[in-house]
């Protein structure tokens, strides 16, 4: 279980690179939704996480202030390019990316044992799908996105 928690964590990271990537994006409906939307994905895969023994690092009992909310600790440290910019090319390879994402956590949901009570089977797959299910509709929303692009052109 181990290995799953970690690769769960570098699910976690690749996301949050992604997110920062649809940030440099020109903001509208379509980059709203898909920001939310991989958001929500990365929380349940983190829930996923939690599930399978990852360490809660998140002591709510210590918070009093908004100081207090400790910072996520699986957040990329890559340094990108923060030009908004809002071609096709960029919504496109993002997309991709997230095409990429969603294969490796198919991959991993493969890898999940089955032997659990019912309700731990059913917290996971509640988890499960709608880490998936959120992360398809971020990629989605970029083609929302895209068909705004569009419509502006012919303006």
């Amino acid at each position: 279980m181990e290995a799953l928690v970690k690769e769960l964590q570098e699910s976690r990271v690749n996301l949050d690179l992604l997110i920062t990537k649809v940030k440099t994006l020109q903001p509208s409906r379509g980059t709203a939704l898909s920001i939310t939307a991989l958001e929500k994905g990365r929380m349940y895969i983190g829930e996923l996480a939690l599930m399978y023994g990852a360490d809660n690092k998140y002591d709510h009992s210590k918070v009093k202030e908004a100081k207090d909310i400790p910072e996520a600790t699986d957040k990329h440290k890559n340094q990108i390019e923060t030009e908004p910019k809002d071609d096709i090319t960029s919504i496109l390879s993002i997309r991709g990316e997230i095409e990429l994402e969603l294969n490796i956590i198919n991959k991993l949901i493969g890898g999940v044992s089955q032997e659990q009570s019912p309700f731990n089977k059913f917290k996971r797959d509640c988890y499960i799908s709608e880490a998936f299910r959120s992360i398809v509709e971020g990629r989605m929303y970029l083609g929302v996105r895209l068909g705004e692009l569009r419509d502006n052109e012919k303006k």
